[in-house]
């Protein structure tokens, strides 16, 4: 298993957050950090992400990666993910989540500050681990360990760094969640039903919209929590 330094605390509004701030006082990516109690959890597009202190894990993995990498990234990093977690049938539900049984299981978010050629990464990762007794989020039913996730994140990501996104289309499209059926897509504040056929090379939602392909990089795919 890869060894990644690790920075826990006690207690944490976001590890997000700390990551950057870990970043800027000079720590050696890559690293990860945990807390014991976290208070603000956010997803994709500002939202909240549910969170229950031993029903759930969440942390995030901080890394230094090729700029021109960024756009196939959060594919890859779900691609581990699922790989890690392949006791289950998971799916991955475009760009960012995990899906089993048509419940959304874990999320992926990733933030960047780039810096010319290379980008400074902070990729959050949340998974249910038991079902959450506040709301109808489903576990995994099993613990999770955040150094193994990230230690299987991470051999995934030196991987990315030397393939193409092409290299790791046919596992993801397989692993795809509602590929070849149609659904209900968000896009600049108006729905759609469309059919999901795959992902491009560079990472892009492949759609087909009455009857032509197009290419998405900035919708939602809806599905009931």
């Amino acid at each position: 298993m890869i060894s990644i330094s690790q920075f826990h605390f006690n207690s944490l509004d976001s590890t997000q957050d700390k990551a950057f701030e870990l970043i800027e006082s000079g720590k050696s990516l890559p690293f990860y950090v945990t807390a014991d109690e976290l208070a603000k959890l956010r997803g994709r597009r500002g939202r909240s992400w549910e969170y229950e202190k031993g029903n759930s894990l969440a942390f995030s993995l901080a890394i230094q990666i090729a700029t021109h990498k960024l756009p196939g990234l959060s594919l890859v990093v779900g691609l581990a993910l699922a790989n890690y977690l392949r006791h289950l049938p998971i799916q991955l539900k475009w760009p960012n989540d995990l899906m089993w049984l048509d419940k959304k299981v874990g999320g992926i978010l990733i933030e960047s500050r780039i810096q010319s050629s290379q980008a400074q990464v902070v990729i959050g990762i949340g998974a249910n681990c038991f079902d959450l007794k506040n709301s109808n989020y489903r576990g995994i039913g099993r613990k999770l360990e955040a150094a193994k996730i990230a230690a299987a994140v991470l051999e995934q990501i030196n991987l990315l760094e030397q393939k193409d996104l092409s290299f790791f289309k046919p596992e993801y499209e397989k692993k795809m969640w509602k590929i070849n059926e149609t659904v209900e897509m968000e896009i600049d504040g108006r729905y759609q039903s469309l059919i999901l056929r795959g992902i491009s090379e560079q990472g892009e939602l492949l759609i087909e919209n009455g009857g032509k392909l197009q290419l998405n990089s900035t919708g939602e795919i809806c599905h009931a929590e």
